[in-house]
């Protein structure tokens, strides 16, 4: 089940691999997110700061009130910083896979049915519809469908069908991550304004978002042929 075309979202050019942020950019990325999701003391850590006694999480204009006031940072860190909350301030649905390039399977599909369709997919998570492409019950691992040799082969996918997660297609990036991340998962259905299913995103892909772009002094340079 596989819609084509799509047009108007930002999507990484065809055959451009992800690029991988350096290792300080990915040390620092990796802080501002988790400090997003409400590691206090990873913050007080970071920028010799405590936020509000008693509360969680800060916003993200607190957190660069923090990243402001303090005098340890370099330029470059600073930097990098700044762009994982531009980064994060971008929307889910500018990030999202459309869906009209999502893989659905049916509810209906039989687990050796299912088999032949995932073995010619390159995906690991499988977004299962009762219906049409905005009737989502859920989504099946590829484990759950190629790793059960004792399932009975006319189990139905909808029998394996785990919960998923639906956020707004206007929520932004770093809210999104945070909130799949605190509540473990790892795949979410993004919803448009009339409830539709508009595409799905995955934890790699928020991540990818805030960090996969920027890049250091210490990285390798990119290949020509994906420049």
């Amino acid at each position: 089940m596989r819609e084509s075309g799509g047009p108007g979202l930002r999507r990484r050019p065809p055959g451009r691999p992800r690029r991988e942020p350096g290792p300080v950019a990915r040390t620092v990325a990796r802080l501002v997110v988790r400090a997003a999701d409400g590691a206090t003391r990873l913050v007080t850590d970071l920028l010799g700061a405590s936020p509000t006694a008693g509360r969680e999480r800060i916003s993200e204009a607190e957190l660069r009130d923090l990243v402001a006031a303090n005098t340890l940072l370099d330029p470059d860190e600073r930097r990098i910083i700044d762009e994982v909350l531009v980064a994060g301030a971008s929307l889910v649905r500018e990030v999202m896979m459309p869906r009209t390039e999502v893989v659905f399977l049916s509810a209906r599909l039989t687990i050796a049915e299912a088999e032949r369709l995932v073995r010619a997919e390159t995906h690991t998570r499988y977004p299962v519809v009762d219906g049409t492409h905005d009737d989502v019950v859920g989504f099946v691992h590829l484990r759950d469908v190629l790793l059960r040799p004792d399932r009975d082969p006319c189990t139905t996918v909808g029998e394996l069908t785990r919960e998923v997660k639906q956020l707004p297609g206007s929520k932004r990036v770093l809210a999104a991550l945070t909130e799949m991340r605190r509540e473990g998962h790892h795949l979410a259905v993004v919803v448009d304004e009339y409830g539709g299913t508009a595409g799905i995103v995955t934890c790699e892909d928020l991540i990818e978002e805030l960090v996969g772009e920027i890049h250091d002094e210490y990285d390798n340079p990119p290949d020509p042929a994906h420049a």
